[in-house]
């Protein structure tokens, strides 16, 4: 099996400086065990509302919990929750609220399961983040359906000098609707 290892810095409103501290807490202390465990240990200065859900949206957070729509609107909580956290620790107070909380990385009383992203919702917020997609492709949900209409990929196509004309699939990921001076209309796909 092959694994894609992408910046996580290089997310879109992820932040190099409070990326790396995160990283520094997990090359210290070991692997987050929970995103319960996360807000424990990451500074609230380094996750804001913008940097996490870029994270996300991009997947970050998958091992932990895949549900990404359920994290995603978790949001809010998680940073409230990180900062009475932070707080408590500097006064040296206990939270009185998690004294009943057996499991110290239980994410029940943060993260509402909620059903999570489609397929295609998921994957588009995963290309805003990052800027393609990393964990799977639109496409793929139509592969079925290549070859009775007789699709190849673009690889085949170049390689092969005997196809001169092929079907093509793929993905739009915008149209702009203008209009020339002369008032004739045409879109930018």
């Amino acid at each position: 099996e092959r694994n894609l290892y992408y910046a996580l810095g290089s997310i879109k409103s992820v932040g190099f400086e409070a990326i790396s501290n995160i990283v520094n807490e997990r090359i210290k202390n070991g692997n987050f065990k929970s995103i319960k465990d996360f807000i424990n240990r990451v500074n609230p200065k380094d996750i804001n509302k913008l940097q996490l859900e870029g994270l996300v949206k991009a997947g970050a957070f998958d091992n932990l919990n895949n549900n990404r729509q359920s994290l995603y609107n978790a949001i809010p909580n998680l940073i409230l929750k990180s900062k009475n956290i932070f707080e408590n620790k500097i006064v040296n107070q206990v939270d009185l609220f998690d004294l009943n909380d057996s499991d110290n990385n239980n994410d029940n009383n943060l993260i509402s399961e909620i059903k999570d992203w489609e397929f295609e919702e998921r994957l588009s917020k995963e290309f805003e983040a990052i800027g393609f997609y990393i964990s799977d492709h639109p496409i793929n949900q139509y592969m079925e359906i290549f070859n009775e209409y007789k699709i190849i990929n673009y690889k085949t196509f170049q390689n092969d000098d005997l196809k001169k004309q092929c079907n093509i699939a793929a993905t739009i990921l915008k149209i702009q609707e203008r209009k020339t001076t002369k008032g004739n209309s045409y879109a930018i796909i």
